[in-house]
């Protein structure tokens, strides 16, 4: 992806990369070195009690400072709270000899606790940046990558922590990496570009408590923010829960504790994979289409994966070699199985993060980022607490991914109550993009034609409308023909557009669609008025000039090329079964207080543009 090298971006990326890492590294070489020397913690019964010690004390600052934080983020530069929390990451790297050297559980849990405030601090400066900085086009890539990397650098961080501590050198390794990554990302965040503060006003909640209250209230008024936060704290429950049971599940269930690196690799590949699949399926454009079908992926790939791990485990009941893994059918379903899981997991978070940071009120950005925090950590919570419970009542580790791959299911469900939309819009693309190779061009002229925008296109198919509702992110207002929105299958699409029946003795429909656009809610007109029979331009017809008038809304001319050609045309010679389709979207018409006339004018001149960009 080109952002990645973009000098905007490519700081941000790697103060992130590193910071996570260390994290995770000091993390996990504190829990080994408690693993390995007990006597620590007094002894190894307190080992256990310990290690899950230090993992909530490390969570608990997302419950204790993120308001703080965020309110901090939106109030002061974000590139100023970035370098701030690296030099107190360094501090703390500095301090980690100590906990490594002189081992006491106090200071090494004041010390996690410590890392865990200074992320708290960093995280709503680091994904209100990526708004601040780069267009909406650019946001979906770049988050796509940074849920990549963080979860890259959380598994490899896990990793090194897990295996350096093992060797005799290993605690001067450990803390000679975590000194130099700790001095990159500083370095690092030194190039994030200068940025005004958003809302310098702002004056900090001394009352968090009461203060987190309202954060939840402020975000639950913004209805796609807050479904992105709650929809968003399913991933984190599937990561807590699925990395948790990793190393139980290889070494106490598959009886192969060498696969253990193995799956964590392979968990981190997919969640890069599932970024990067989002990223392509958004298109450039905000939306949350890919959403329900990672549900739908997570379920269907997590109740396979406890089957298989449980075929193996009874066909290879001795401790097996990590190579026999990949040698058994049942070993490679495993593999895959948690692949296809970890894809799912990573195209399913990538669209919830872009719209928070879409949907957020630009002065409000960072805050939204930490209530999603604190949300987030409270799920993960109970999520902790559910697969203690249900390992104490006899559950399997196989049957805590069982559930968790049913109660995918369940969301899957209950995202489809409440976006059917996506669900039909995605079934579409599904449908329409291999079999017409359907190619989208200009996806920034979406965004500049803000909310209250009439898309106007030409009319050569009887797929045009479906094409329009299927690509455009947003649920349409579409006017047609009475005698056509009496069809049953017509009906069928009203959860993915709105119709407005045309009644050509009544201005009913003229109207509604204009009251839908002056509630910022996109529409489409057809201006021809009907689909052409030879490819030609047809009259331009008064009603969209009439509509973006009233409404006082931007127009938005789209060229459907391609379309013509199919056998869903009313046109006679080059028809084909399957021919290739592109949507042009062109610069907005902003509207500036023209009168119809004028509108009329220039929509005639977009028509006639539109044709020259469908015409091969």
């Amino acid at each position: 992806m080109p952002i990645f090298t973009d000098r905007r971006f490519m700081p941000l990326f790697i103060t992130q990369f590193f910071g996570a890492f260390n994290d995770n590294f000091l993390k996990n070489a504190l829990i080994l070195l408690v693993t390995l020397h007990p006597e620590i913690v007094g002894g190894v019964a307190r080992g256990d009690l310990a290690i899950n010690l230090f993992s909530a004390v490390f969570i608990a600052p997302y419950f204790l400072f993120s308001l703080t934080a965020g309110q901090l983020s939106d109030k002061f530069p974000r590139d100023l709270i970035a370098r701030r929390t690296k030099i107190w990451e360094l501090g703390l790297m500095l301090l980690a000899g100590l906990a490594l050297y002189i081992p006491s559980p106090v200071p090494m849990a004041a010390l996690l606790f410590l890392m865990g405030m200074q992320s708290t601090f960093f995280s709503p400066a680091k994904y209100a940046t990526l708004p601040q900085l780069l267009s909406e086009k650019e946001l979906v890539g770049a988050n796509a990558l940074l849920e990549a990397g963080t979860y890259l650098a959380i598994i490899g961080g896990t990793l090194a922590g897990s295996i350096l501590m093992k060797y005799p050198c290993g605690k001067p390794v450990v803390w000679g990496l975590l000194l130099l990554f700790a001095v990159i990302g500083y370095i690092a965040s030194r190039a994030i570009p200068r940025l005004p503060p958003v809302d310098p006003g702002l004056t900090i909640d001394r009352n968090p408590a009461a203060g987190t209250g309202r954060l939840i209230r402020e975000a639950a008024r913004l209805p796609e923010v807050f479904f992105a936060i709650i929809a968003g704290s399913w991933f984190w429950v599937l990561g807590i829960v699925l990395l948790a049971q990793i190393p139980s599940l290889c070494k106490n269930t598959l009886h192969v504790p060498g696969a253990i690196p193995v799956f964590l690799m392979i968990f981190t590949l997919g969640i890069g994979l599932g970024a990067f699949i989002a990223g392509r399926a958004m298109r450039g454009i905000v939306q949350t289409t890919p959403v329900p079908f990672a549900a739908l992926g997570m379920a269907l790939s997590l109740i396979p994966l406890a089957g298989a791990c449980e075929t193996f485990a009874a066909l290879h009941p001795q401790a097996t070699p990590a190579a026999q893994l990949f040698r058994a059918p049942e070993g490679r379903a495993i593999l895959i199985s948690l692949l296809a899981a970890a894809t799912a997991c990573g195209a399913f978070i990538v669209p919830l993060n872009t719209l928070i940071q879409y949907a957020s009120p630009k002065q409000h950005v960072a805050r939204m980022v930490a209530a999603n925090n604190i949300v987030n950590a409270l799920a993960m919570a109970a999520a902790s607490l559910t697969v203690m419970l249900l390992l104490k009542a006899g559950i399997s580790v196989t049957g805590v991914i069982r559930v968790t791959g049913w109660a995918s299911l369940a969301v899957l469900l209950i995202l489809a109550a409440l976006r059917p939309a996506d669900i039909l819009r995605g079934i579409f693309q599904l449908l329409l993009t291999p079999l017409f190779r359907v190619g989208i061009t200009g996806h920034s002229h979406y965004t500049q034609a803000g909310p209250r925008t009439l898309v106007i296109a030409n009319h050569v198919s009887l797929l045009d409308g479906i094409l329009l509702a299927a690509y455009i992110p947003d649920r349409l207002g579409f006017a047609i023909d009475t005698a056509w929105a009496a069809k049953w299958y017509i009906r069928a699409l009203a959860p993915l557009v709105n119709f407005y029946p045309v009644d050509p003795h009544s201005s009913g429909a003229l109207r509604a669609m204009i009251t839908q656009l002056q509630a910022d809610r996109p529409c489409v007109i057809f201006p021809e008025g009907r689909i052409t029979t030879d490819g030609a331009l047809s009259p331009i017809q008064p009603g969209a000039a009439f509509i973006a008038a009233r409404a006082q809304a931007a127009i938005l001319p789209i060229a459907i090329a391609g379309a013509g050609r199919s056998f869903l045309s009313y046109q006679k010679q080059n028809r084909r079964p399957f021919p290739r389709i592109t949507l042009t979207l062109l610069p907005p018409i902003p509207h500036s207080g023209q009168n119809r006339d004028s509108l009329q004018q220039q929509i005639e001149t977009a028509m006639r543009a539109i044709q020259q960009k469908a015409t091969p």
